[in-house]
C-alpha cells in the first residue's frame, strides 16, 4: 500500500519537529556573553590612594578626577591602570559597587589591606595582571556577574586568595593562587563559573573550595602541596576535569549526599587519598538518553499509527468494492440450487435404512465371539494354577538357602568385634580426651584471655568525673591552632599555629608568656621534654626545631625530611626525638646532639602521628596507609603492624602503662589496641566527623578526643561510657592534651583559639 503524499509530508514534519526542537533550544540557551576588552591604547591616570566607585555616577566622577579613562562601553571600557595602593593594614584598596558598565583593572598592585579588590553587585568587569598580595582577601566579589579574572598574582593573603559569593558567569583563568593561609579559590553559592588553568599551590587548607555551588567547570588547573585538600566540593553538577592534583592530604574531597559532579581525566600523584567521599546516584546521567528514547519512540509510534490508519482505510474501501459482485453471485446460486434439494433428501433416507441392517449383522457377530471366549476361560484358570505352584517351589528353595547362610559360625563374632572396636576403642578414647583437654586449656589462648582481663582491670575507673566545665579561652594566634601540650609541671601550655608561631601561656591565668618565631611555614606539631627544658616543633618547612622553653632561644634545626613534618614526640627519658613526615618516613634524632640515629621505613603513605612508650622502648606510628606500626627505635625493626582500620589514621598515643595503643581516625571513632598482639580491645564511638586527635589521662581514667565536628568528647577508658561532650569551638578541633594531674583538658581549634576545661571529680 502506498501512503498519500500529504500523509508523508505531515509525518515527516512531525518527526523533524520532535527531534530538532530540543537541539535548537539547547543550542540557544548555551550562549556566551563575549566582551571586547582589547583596547590597550587608552590613557590612564595614576594615583596612590584608595579607590571607591559606586554606580555609573561614581565612574563619571572617577573619570573627572583622572582615576580612569574610557566610556564604559564594550568597545571602550573604563580602565584603571598601573596603580600601587597600600591599604595600611585596614580598609579596602579598590572598591566598586552597583556597576553594570564595562570596565578593566590592569597592572595594579594592591596589598596590606582587608580586601585588595572588592566588588559588590557588579557586572562586566575584567581584571588583568594585577598583584593582590598580603591582604586578608586578595579579591572578594559578591552578587556579581560576567567578570573575567586573568593572569593575576593572588598570593600570600591571610585568609584566601579570592572569595566569591553568589556570583555567576565568571572566567578565572591563568592566575597564581599560592601560599594563601586558608584557601586559594574560595567559592560559595555560585554557578556557571569557569576556573581554568590556574596554579593553586601551597595553600594552608584547600586549593579550591566549592560551597553550595553547581554547574561550574574546574579544568586544567595545577593543585599541588595544599596542606589539606586540593579541591573540596559541596555542590552538584560541577565538572572537575583534567586537573593535575599532587601532594595534597586529600586530592578531591566530596561532601556526603552529593550527586552529578563529573570527575574525569584528572592526574593524581602522591596525595594521601586521591578522592575522598562518594556521590549518590545521578538521574542526570540517564535523563538525556531517556528523553531521546521517548522522543524517538513518540516519532516511531506516530509514523506507525499514521501508516496503520491509512492501510485500514484503504483495505476497507477495497473490501466494499469487492463485496458487491460476490453477494449478487451468491443470490443467483441460491435460486439455482433450491429445486435440486428434494431428491437429495430422499437419497439420505435410503442411506439410513441400509445403516440399520449393518447394525443387526454386527450384533450377530458379537454373540458368536462371546461363545468362543466362554470356552477359553477354563484353560486360562489351569495355566494360572500351574504358575502359582512354581512360585511356591521357588520360595521354599530361597528359605532353605537363607537357613544355610544363617548357620555360618564366624559371622556373628566378626560383627560383634567390629562394634566393640568402634564403640569402646580405649586408645582412641584417651586420645580424644587429651584433645578436648588441650582445646579447653590451650596455653596461648588462656594467656591472651588473661591479658585482656588484666587490661580490663587496669582500665577500672578509679574516680568518677562529676562535671567538666569551661574555665577560659586563650586568644592570640592569628590563624588556626595546630597542636597543644602541657609542660611536665602543668604550669604552662604550649601551642602552635598556622601563623608560624609557638606560644607559651600560663595555665592558671591564661597570660601569654612567650612567643617563638623561626619557622618559614606553618607549624604542625609541638612537644615538651619531660624535664621541661625544651620545646620540639615540626613544620611544613620540612624541619624539626629544638627551642629552650624558658628563654625562647632556638637551639638547633634538624634537617633531613624531604617533605612536611607532621608530628613530633620526645622520649620520657629525654634521650631522643621522633618525627614523622609526609615523605612516609619516621626519623629518630639524638636530643642532645641533634644527630640522626635511625630512619624507620615501612609505611606506604604519609605518617600523620607518632608517640613513644612510657618505658622508652617502642615508637608507635599511624599513617594514611590505614595501618598502625610498632617500632624498635634503636634497631629500626617493625615489631608489629596493626591492620583493619578502613580510613586514614590521624592520631596515636600509648596508655600510661604502655600496654595499649589508642588511635583516632577518619572512621569517626577511637580504637584501643593491645600492643603486643595487635588485638582490638574496644571501640569508642560518638563523633559525627573525623577524629583528629586523641589523648589518655595520666591516671588512666579517661580518653579525650577532638574532631572535625567541632566538639571534644571525654569517655571513660574502662567502659567507653561518654562522660561529657565539650562544645564551644567555632571550627574543627585539631588538638587535645591533658595536664599531668589529669585535672585539666586543653583543646586547640582551627578557629584560632585554645580552650581550657576543668574536670571535677568525686571518689567512687
Amino acid at each position: 500500500m502506498r501512503s498519500s503524499p500529504r500523509t508523508i509530508i505531515i509525518t515527516s514534519t512531525v518527526l523533524l519537529t520532535i527531534l530538532v526542537l530540543p537541539l535548537f533550544l539547547i543550542s540557544y540557551l548555551n550562549f556566551d556573553n563575549q566582551i571586547n576588552y582589547n583596547n590597550r591604547n587608552l590613557k590612564t591616570s595614576k594615583i596612590s590612594g584608595k579607590i571607591s566607585i559606586d554606580g555609573e555616577t561614581g565612574w563619571i566622577n572617577a573619570k573627572s578626577a583622572g582615576i580612569c579613562t574610557g566610556l564604559g562601553t564594550s568597545a571602550d571600557p573604563y580602565i584603571i591602570e598601573d596603580l600601587e595602593i597600600v591599604g595600611g593594614g585596614s580598609g579596602n584598596c579598590i572598591v566598586i559597587t552597583n556597576s553594570d558598565v564595562y570596565f578593566r583593572i590592569q597592572y595594579c598592585s594592591v596589598y596590606d589591606s582587608n580586601i585588595g579588590i572588592s566588588f559588590e553587585n557588579v557586572k562586566n568587569g575584567y581584571l588583568y595582571q594585577n598583584d593582590c598580595t598580603l591582604n586578608f582577601y586578595g579579591i572578594e566579589t559578591s552578587r556579581c556577574r560576567n567578570i573575567d579574572i586573568v593572569e593575576n598574582n593572588i598570593d600570600n593573603n591571610t585568609n584566601s586568595g579570592i572569595h566569591l559569593n553568589d556570583c555567576s558567569r565568571f572566567t578565572i583563568s591563568s592566575n597564581s593562587f599560592t601560599q594563601n593561609s586558608e584557601i586559594g579559590i574560595y567559592v560559595e553559592n555560585s554557578v556557571l563559573l569557569s576556573i581554568i588553568e590556574n596554579t593553586v599551590d601551597e595553600n594552608g587548607w584547600a586549593g579550591i573550595y566549592l560551597g553550595e555551588c553547581s554547574d561550574n567547570t574546574i579544568q586544567g588547573n595545577n593543585l599541588n602541596y595544599n596542606d589539606e585538600i586540593g579541591i573540596s566540593v559541596y555542590g552538584f553538577r560541577n565538572k572537575i576535569l583534567e586537573n593535575v592534583i599532587t601532594y595534597n592530604y586529600v586530592g578531591i574531597s566530596l561532601a556526603e549526599g552529593l550527586s552529578c559532579n563529573k570527575i574525569s581525566n584528572n592526574l593524581f600523584s602522591n596525595n594521601g587519598e586521591d578522592i575522598s567521599g562518594t556521590q549518590n546516584f545521578c538521574f542526570d546521567d540517564i535523563l538525556p538518553p531517556i528523553i531521546t528514547g521517548v522522543l524517538v519512540g513518540i516519532a516511531i509510534i506516530s509514523i506507525i499509527v499514521v501508516i496503520f490508519i491509512m492501510r485500514k482505510r484503504s483495505s476497507r474501501k477495497r473490501a466494499i468494492l469487492e463485496e458487491l459482485p460476490i453477494e449478487e453471485e451468491i443470490i443467483e446460486e441460491a435460486i439455482m440450487i433450491t429445486p435440486e434439494e428434494i431428491p437429495i433428501e430422499e437419497e439420505a433416507l435410503e442411506v439410513e435404512v441400509s445403516m440399520h441392517e449393518e447394525a443387526r449383522v454386527e450384533e450377530e457377530v458379537k454373540g458368536q465371539e462371546f461363545e468362543s471366549l466362554s470356552e477359553e476361560i477354563p484353560i486360562a484358570e489351569e495355566i494360572i494354577k500351574e504358575e502359582e505352584i512354581s512360585v511356591r517351589e521357588e520360595l521354599l528353595i530361597k528359605e532353605e538357602i537363607k537357613e544355610e547362610v544363617m548357620k555360618i559360625p564366624e559371622a556373628i563374632p566378626i560383627e560383634e568385634n567390629v562394634i566393640e572396636k568402634e564403640v569402646i576403642e580405649p586408645e582412641e578414647a584417651l586420645i580424644e580426651e587429651k584433645i578436648i583437654e588441650e582445646e579447653i586449656i590451650a596455653p596461648e589462648e588462656v594467656h591472651i584471655g588473661e591479658e585482656v582481663i588484666e587490661e580490663e582491670v587496669i582500665f577500672k575507673v578509679p574516680e568518677i568525673i562529676k562535671e567538666i566545665i569551661h574555665i577560659r579561652t586563650l586568644k592570640g594566634h592569628m590563624m588556626g591552632v595546630t597542636s597543644v601540650a602541657f609542660s611536665p609541671d602543668g604550669e604552662h601550655i604550649v601551642s602552635s599555629s598556622k601563623d608560624k608561631t609557638i606560644k607559651v601561656w600560663e595555665s592558671t591565668t591564661g597570660r601569654l608568656v612567650r612567643n617563638f618565631i623561626g619557622h618559614d611555614k606553618y607549624i604542625t606539631s609541638v612537644a615538651v621534654s619531660s624535664d621541661g627544658k625544651y620545646i620540639i616543633s615540626g613544620s611544613n618547612d620540612k624541619t624539626v626545631k629544638i627551642w629552650e622553653l624558658s628563654t625562647g632561644e632556638l637551639i638547633q634545626t634538624l634537617k633531613d625530611h624531604t617533605f612536611y613534618v607532621l608530628s613530633v614526640a620526645i622520649s620520657p627519658d629525654g634521650q631522643y626525638i621522633v618525627s614523622s613526615s609526609f615523605d612516609k618516613e619516621i626519623k629518630v634524632w639524638d636530643l642532645e646532639t641533634g644527630n640522626l640515629i635511625n630512619t624507620l621505613i615501612g609505611h606506604r603513605k604519609e605518617v600523620s602521628s607518632v608517640a613513644i612508650s612510657p618505658d622508652n622502648e617502642y615508637v608507635v606510628s599511624g599513617s594514611n596507609d590505614k595501618t598502625i606500626k610498632i617500632w624498635n627505635p634503636n634497631t629500626g625493626e617493625n615489631i608489629k603492624t596493626i591492620e583493619g582500620i578502613k580510613k586514614f589514621i590521624n592520631s596515636v598515643d600509648f596508655t600510661p602503662d604502655g600496654k595499649c595503643v589508642i588511635s583516632g581516625s577518619n572512621e569517626k571513632s577511637i580504637k584501643i589496641w593491645q600492643m603486643t598482639t595487635g588485638k582490638l580491645l574496644r571501640t569508642l564511638e560518638g563523633h559525627t566527623m573525623y577524629v583528629s586527635s586523641v589523648s589518655v589521662s595520666p591516671d588512666s581514667n579517661y580518653v579525650v578526643s577532638g574532631s572535625f565536628d567541632k566538639n571534644v568528647k571525654v569517655m571513660y577508658l574502662a567502659s567507653g561510657e561518654l562522660i561529657s561532650t565539650l562544645e564551644g569551638h567555632g571550627k574543627e578541633v585539631v588538638a587535645v592534651a591533658i595536664s599531668p594531674d589529669s585535672k585539666y583538658i586543653i583543646s586547640g581549634s582551627s578557629d584560632s583559639t585554645i580552650k581550657v576545661w576543668e574536670c571535677l571529680k568525686e571518689n567512687s
